[in-house]
């Protein structure tokens, strides 16, 4: 028989929350010290984070000029454009 249980009483469980709320209220000085000291260094780091509202981004692109005079479009795509797009040795 457990007579802590009879007696209506209910066991306290070791939970790491609990001790945490229990010492947080028991020092009350400390917590709003610490808290402060938090606030201050997030106000001192804020302004050093570098943020941009729309940063440069640079796509990978290449842009290949191949005069072919007289030419029409079409010849000029069968015989430039295709064999430069369709080459097997790209680098990157």
């Amino acid at each position: 028989m457990r007579p802590s249980l009879r007696s209506g009483h209910r066991r306290e469980t070791r939970n790491p929350l609990s001790w945490l709320s229990r010492f947080s209220l028991a020092q009350r000085a400390l917590i709003g010290l610490m808290s402060i000291i938090a606030l201050a260094f997030g106000a001192i780091a804020i302004p050093q984070l570098k943020q941009q509202l729309l940063p440069t981004v640079e796509l990978p692109m290449v842009s290949v000029i191949a005069p072919y005079q007289g030419a029409s479009p079409d010849v000029v795509e069968k015989q430039v454009v295709e064999p430069i797009e369709n080459h097997p040795t790209r680098s990157c």
